[in-house]
């Protein structure tokens, strides 16, 4: 399974709508349900990641996100069209270029490539209200 998550494949299946709006939500169910099952091990399931983010956003009418670490853009596209901006910051420009080019069409989503640590204090004015940050940054291998 390992080696099917990472071919060039997969990585293009996960950025389809077909992805997301039908395989994703039966993989994601498959996941949470072994996880509660396994007595909730870190870290947990990217469906788990999305809810926090959704209740911390409602909790405090976030219209914001800021996202460090985009990877492959999974929280991105999961999350599209719910704040009115989302900025998402990724270290690696291999991993960001093509999430530029994905969101590009979209005024409400910013792939940013650079240092979060940096990055973060450059963006923070952007935000004219609530906003949930989300740091996600971590080493993701290659």
């Amino acid at each position: 399974m390992a080696l099917i998550r990472t071919s060039k494949l997969f990585r293009r299946l996960r950025r389809t709508t077909f992805f997301h709006d039908v395989l994703r939500p039966v993989y994601d169910r498959r996941l949470v349900r072994a996880w509660w099952a396994a007595n909730r091990p870190s870290p947990p399931p990217h469906a788990i990641k999305l809810a926090a983010i959704q209740y911390l956003a409602d909790r405090i009418s976030a219209r914001y996100l800021f996202e460090t670490g985009s990877y492959l853009g999974d929280t991105v596209r999961a999350l599209q069209g719910r704040f009115d901006l989302l900025i998402s910051i990724e270290l690696a420009e291999s991993l960001a270029k093509p999430l530029q080019q994905e969101f590009s069409g979209d005024p409400s989503i910013r792939i940013v490539i650079g240092d979060s640590g940096v990055m973060l204090n450059k963006l923070l004015p952007k935000a004219k209200g609530p906003a949930v940050f989300w740091l996600d940054a971590h080493y993701s291998g290659g």
